[in-house]
């Protein structure tokens, strides 16, 4: 009867937050191995047929895989924490980076100020409509100054896994989509990929539930 009731609170709970633009996506919530609710709640469920198999953008949760990624390659040995950013990036290399780490990107400690935080002092940039080049990305925020020596505090940089994602491809010799679609494979997760498929909802803008397109 528990089991019941919680199901029907939680239905009821998701539906409202869908209603009032909320909340957009795919839940499970299991207990003692059985499944009190799985379902699609939000804009783009009614418009696809894959219920709860309706794929979705991830956002900043994308940083877990490219931290991932760049922990395989240590595995691999084809790099350390510790190692400098400098030489991993070749190009795309600023000498205000020259003392920080792999490990320092990582961890937002690099100092490195971050693209699409407007209090960080860089310029007010937002996601493009179409692709951006990684060496332009990356000249938005290159000759921006430290905000503190690498290591000392802590501030959450975007651009911090940016930089990572371009030390993938230069230490793999693969296109970032490449090396991250090869991951997923490997380990079986074949729900999660780089590219939009037909079974995708569409990209949100930002994170105000007022600015939803």
């Amino acid at each position: 009867m528990y089991g019941v009731v919680c199901q029907g609170q939680l239905r009821k709970l998701y539906e409202r937050e869908a209603w009032y633009g909320h909340f957009n996506g795919v839940v499970q919530v299991v207990s003692d191995d059985s499944v009190l609710i799985e379902e699609c709640f939000g804009m783009e469920c009614g418009t696809l047929q894959e219920g709860v198999n309706t794929r979705f953008d991830k956002g900043s949760i994308t940083k877990q895989f490219t931290a991932a990624a760049i922990l395989r390659l240590v595995q691999d040995e084809k790099l350390g924490l510790r190692d400098e950013i400098y030489p991993l990036l070749g190009t795309h290399a600023s000498d205000k980076w020259k003392k920080v780490t792999v490990h320092q990107l990582l961890t937002h400690t690099s100092g490195i100020p971050s693209l699409y935080q407007t209090e960080q002092g860089l310029d007010i940039f937002f996601p493009e409509e179409y692709a951006i080049a990684v060496s332009d990305l990356i000249g938005r925020f290159r000759e921006g100054k430290l905000l503190f020596s690498p290591a000392e505090e802590f501030s959450y940089s975007n651009s911090g896994y940016i930089l990572l994602a371009a030390i993938i491809e230069n230490v793999s010799s693969k296109k970032y989509e490449d090396y991250m679609n090869e991951m997923f494979n490997e380990f079986g997760l074949k729900s999660t990929s780089f590219d939009r498929d037909e079974n995708s909802a569409k990209p949100m803008y930002g994170y105000r539930h007022d600015l939803l397109e």
